[in-house]
């Protein structure tokens, strides 16, 4: 099973992952969504969100904007992070799920193809 963590903004993907309110946890099975469930991080350290993170099995987290501390962090758990992603998040989460999320319509403005700024 994956277990796909996306910090959200009303229905899109939040532009910043440190400090969002709110990231939508999707449980996939053979690339389909079997379930998902919203978690609150408001006012959480970086250390707490990633506690959280790990506590829920997340494997990849798909975002916009992400602090390089966070980023290492995540990195260092064996957290899959594809970031300088934009887009509602239903959009987003589809196109991961058909393998075509590396489209320029969901690159941030200002990131590249890999996430990195330009």
């Amino acid at each position: 099973m994956t277990k796909i963590a996306i910090p959200t903004f009303r229905k899109r993907v939040s532009p910043v992952f440190d400090t969002c309110k709110h990231m939508l946890v999707i449980n996939c099975k053979n690339g389909s969504e079997v379930g998902r469930e919203s978690i609150f991080l408001d006012n959480m350290t970086l250390n707490e969100r990633c506690r959280i993170i790990e506590n829920l099995g997340v494997t990849v987290i798909i975002c916009g904007g992400i602090s390089e501390a966070f980023g290492k962090i995540l990195k260092c758990v064996k957290i899959e992070l594809t970031n300088g992603i934009a887009g509602e998040v239903e959009d987003v989460l589809s196109a991961y799920l058909d393998g075509c999320l590396d489209t320029p319509k969901f690159y941030m403005p200002g990131f590249n193809p890999n996430g990195e700024r330009k």
